[in-house]
């Protein structure tokens, strides 16, 4: 079995750290949260009845970056929310790995710092867990996902594109027990009707690609498709868009790995889906933006000269609209028909948005720094003047009235 990361618990009220676990800790310590606010209890939050989980770093398997069920935080409570707890973690050395927004579920938050992964108390920022990195293993790209009782860690080792290397692992998510590990390189990984799909492109043993599919209980492969790659996160209930490597793509289906249909039509990638699943929202290589029928692949609506970049980090979709992040504008589409509802052009560059509450918000990067963007998802109007959360690096989470964001080496979490 191969493990990708020194696994580490904490137990009761200070952890027993073994001696060749010190220099790994030391490298990648997180401080404890400063005193808790007003009326904050000890553990509030530790176990959230009916809470909204943010599974995977697109919210869900559509990857709508859109929470439906935020309520608490909206316009008319943005301007009250306040930071209540804040955590340092280690600043990332070079560009792999890259800071990254935490997932949320079960009443913790799992964040990937630079000495591995760690589970945090939503109610006060408090360490649970730990996985530390050995010092010999190479850094890499991680995503994690949330599926039952399980925390899915998948991993690209920086290094060599042609033969890279990785693992795939699922711990408990309320003790950081292994349940199964596979080494495999994980290009992308999305998780929907209780199994985890990852795309492997290894040129050595896979040189036309390889899309594997495992059950999360137990890690054991249901199905496998070659000659294709998986360029997304994105899963239209119970539908994938692949890739084909003779060129062309192929939608099949997330549980059996099936051909549903083809399309002599290659997109450059998928984006996202709609939250209902009837559509996938792709980019092609001559920068058209598409809607797509999940269900025969005909192409529903098309905007020409939208210069989306190759990735899944530049839509969010609430079904009513597309938001798309270029350069420095926000634009927001009707999903229906791909005709422009508002554009506003900020201050930066303008990086993934997210929909929550009645608001979308997105990492505004300048020369002065980077800073939060909160604008109504209606209009596009401001919510918010001015600048707020400077030192923004990544996209926020917003779920069950608590809005997380990673800053400038530490991660905080606001609420009202």
């Amino acid at each position: 079995m191969y493990l990708p990361w020194r696994f580490v618990k904490r137990s009761g009220a200070r952890p027993r750290w073994s001696a060749a676990v010190v220099a790994v800790a030391v490298a990648a310590l997180i401080t404890s949260p400063p005193a808790m606010g007003a009326g904050q209890r000890p553990g509030a939050g530790h176990q959230l009845a009916n809470a909204t989980a943010w599974a995977q770093d697109g919210f869900n398997a559509a990857n709508t970056s859109y929470n439906a069920n935020e309520s608490i935080i909206n316009a008319a409570t943005i301007r009250k929310v306040t930071r209540r707890w804040r955590i340092t973690v280690p600043a990332f050395p070079s560009d792999c790995p890259t800071a990254q927004a935490p997932v949320v579920a079960g009443g913790r938050v799992f964040l990937v710092d630079d000495g591995g992964v760690a589970a945090f108390r939503v109610g006060d920022g408090r360490l649970l867990w730990r996985w530390n990195r050995p010092v010999a293993e190479p850094p890499g790209r991680v995503h994690l996902a949330v599926v039952g009782g399980a925390l899915v860690v998948g991993v690209a080792h920086c290094g060599s594109v042609s033969d890279p290397t990785g693992s795939l692992s699922a711990f408990d998510v309320g003790t950081g027990t292994v349940r199964w590990s596979r080494s495999l390189p994980v290009g992308s990984l999305v998780t929907d009707q209780g199994l985890v799909v990852v795309s492997d492109t290894s040129a050595s043993e896979h040189p036309e690609g390889i899309v594997r599919a495992y059950r999360v209980t137990d890690g054991v492969q249901v199905w496998s498709r070659e000659g294709v790659a998986n360029r997304s996160n994105v899963s239209a209930k119970g539908r994938l868009l692949l890739s084909r490597y003779a060129g062309g793509t192929v939608c099949v289906a997330t549980s059996t790995g099936a051909v549903l249909w083809e399309r002599a039509q290659p997109y450059e990638g998928v984006l996202a889906a709609s939250p209902a699943g009837d559509r996938f929202f792709v980019v092609d290589f001559d920068r058209v933006l598409r809607a797509v029928n999940a269900g025969t692949g005909a192409t529903l609506w098309s905007r020409p000269g939208v210069d989306i970049h190759f990735g899944n980090d530049t839509v969010a979709t609430d079904g009513r609209r597309l938001f798309v992040a270029v350069g420095l504008t926000l634009t927001a589409y009707r999903a229906d028909t791909g005709a422009v509802s508002w554009t506003r052009t900020l201050n930066g560059g303008v990086g993934q948005p997210i929909r929550a509450g009645g608001l979308v918000y997105t990492v505004v990067s300048a020369d002065t720094g980077s800073s939060l963007a909160i604008l109504q998802a209606a209009s596009g109007a401001p919510a918010v003047k001015g600048t707020a959360y400077r030192g923004a690096v990544d996209h926020p989470v917003i779920v069950n009235g608590r809005l997380y964001l990673r800053q400038s080496g530490a991660l905080s979490l606001y609420r009202p």
